[in-house]
């Protein structure tokens, strides 16, 4: 591909730019700190929004998923299992759910 000053440009650097403002599912797990095994995983869970898929049936991901997906590694490094993730965000992420489920973690960890 040949760049703006007619120099060729890595096909790397050109992967990563998005017209559109989504993500590949390795962009979104590089921005994440993440493996696409693990954005799949919660993907196929739907605990991530998809914003849609490329003309060749790739997935897209937009800032949402990259928030959410912060989100849910958040949860985890508390060591909230998978199911009480899928709970607390089933129920909007909120204030309630989110409070309860680290109540119960942190009363877990003081039996310990």
């Amino acid at each position: 591909m040949v760049g703006s000053e007619g120099g060729r440009v890595p096909l790397k650097e050109v992967h990563l730019v998005s017209s559109e403002g989504l993500w590949s599912i390795g962009e979104l797990a590089a921005r994440a700190g993440v493996t696409v095994k693990t954005v799949r995983f919660y993907s196929d869970r739907g605990l991530l929004p998809e914003a849609g898929r490329s003309s060749g049936g790739h997935r897209r991901y937009g800032a949402e998923a990259l928030d959410r997906l912060r989100f849910i590694r958040s949860l985890r490094a508390l060591d909230l299992p998978v199911p009480e993730v899928e709970r607390v965000l089933g129920e909007g992420g909120n204030d309630d759910a989110l409070e309860e489920a680290v109540a119960g973690r942190l009363r877990d960890v003081g039996r310990s």
